[in-house]
Order: C-alpha cells, then structure tokens, then sequence
C-alpha cells in the first residue's frame, strides 16, 4: 500500500546540512498498525511527515498503491492528502469556539454551502466510536484533555481516510487517557484501518503489530 525507496531528508543549520533520514526503505501493507520508535532526534517524526506528505523528501522514492508522490506537484499532493491520508497530532487543535461536533465537520465545512446531513450522521457515528456519545454539543473547554484528543481522533476518521498517521497521540495524556487511545487504535486495527503511528511510549508501541525502531536517521530493528 505504501512504500518507500531510499528516502533521504536534510535540514539546514546555516552552513551545516543536518542529515535526518539516511536511505530509509520500508513497505506499509493495507490493514497493518505500525508503531515508528526511538529517542528523540532519532528522526522518526520526520520520517512520519515525510510519509504523510507534509514534508518532501530531499532524495528517494515515494509509492502510494504504486503511484509515485515523491516528484508529485503540490495540488497533487494536497487531492492525495485529503482524499486518502488523516492526521493525528500529540495535541488536538481543536477550534475552542465550535462544538464537538463542529470541529469533527472540519473537512465539510464550506462558507459557501450548508455540510450535507449523510455527513453529520458519518460524524456522530465517529464520536460514538471514540465513545463520546451525547457530547456532541459541548465546546472543547468543557471537555477534558482525554476527550478532546478523542475529538481528534473522530475528526481523522470522518474522512474515511485509507491510512491513519499518529505523531505521540499520547504524548500529552495521563496513562488511563492513553490506555483509553490504545484501546480505540485497537478496535479501529480489528475494523480494518492502516495505522502508521510515532510514539516514544514502549507500552503504547506495544498495541502494533510490528514496531519499528529508529536511531541516526535509520531503521535498525
């Protein structure tokens, strides 16, 4: 479903190139949960964006259901990223003014026409599954940190992405919040879903099916 050839990425510090990814080559198949470790600076996020389209790679080969993205153009990379890719951040970026509900219509929302009622349904279906029924109405502050990362999560599902990204979903939760986005990760793996996930948590790396472990830029295990 996803595979990568050779990828390579640099930042620049001034002068000095610091080199992050170095030849990295992996295969991602449809349905498979990966957890993506290692210390910080090990370039796992990096990586991560990179696979997700939200960075381009400075060399190397980029294959999504053996289309190449690698030299796509940037429309062509924004219908990919829509249509196909949803991301989770360690912090939910919720807009503090719009409801749970609201927030989870993000990718619907246009001023120019009303968010069509199979798409409201589709999202109320998604807070249910992160088991926030009956809040659909509550503005994020009136929402704990744990249910507003669910929030989050519901808005990644209502797209019906082919691959879910998660960079540290829970980096910023307590351990029964986080137990609790294990516990969904699980269920929406048994349901089907590709998950790519970053995490420096060895217990919540655990819940994959196969962990991958980075150091130097490099995939070591």
């Amino acid at each position: 479903m996803l595979r990568v050839n050779n990828v390579n990425k640099f930042y620049s510090n001034g002068e000095e190139k610091n080199h992050v990814l170095k030849d990295v080559s992996l295969n991602i198949g449809r349905g498979e949960f990966i957890s993506i470790c290692g210390k910080s600076g090990s370039g796992k996020s990096t990586l991560l964006n990179v696979l997700s389209t939200l960075m381009k790679p400075d060399g190397g080969e980029l294959y999504y259901n053996d289309t190449g993205y690698h030299h796509m153009k940037e429309r062509d990379l924004n219908r990919l990223r829509n249509n196909c890719y949803s991301m989770i951040f360690q912090f939910h970026y919720l807009i503090p003014y719009l409801n749970a509900l609201e927030n989870v219509l993000l990718p619907f929302t246009n001023r120019l026409f009303p968010v069509h009622k199979k798409n409201v349904e589709y999202a109320k279906e998604c807070l249910d599954k992160v088991d926030l029924q009956g809040k659909y109405e509550r503005l994020p502050g009136q929402l704990s940190g744990g249910e507003q990362q669910r929030v989050a999560v519901a808005r990644a599902l209502v797209k019906k992405p082919e691959i879910l990204f998660a960079d540290e979903p829970t980096g910023s939760l307590d351990d029964e919040n986080s137990r609790e986005i294990a516990r969904i990760f699980t269920d929406l793996h048994a349901e089907g879903y590709t998950i790519v996930m970053v995490t420096h948590d060895i217990t919540m790396a655990g819940y994959a099916e196969k962990i991958l472990n980075m150091k130097d830029g490099k995939i070591v295990s």
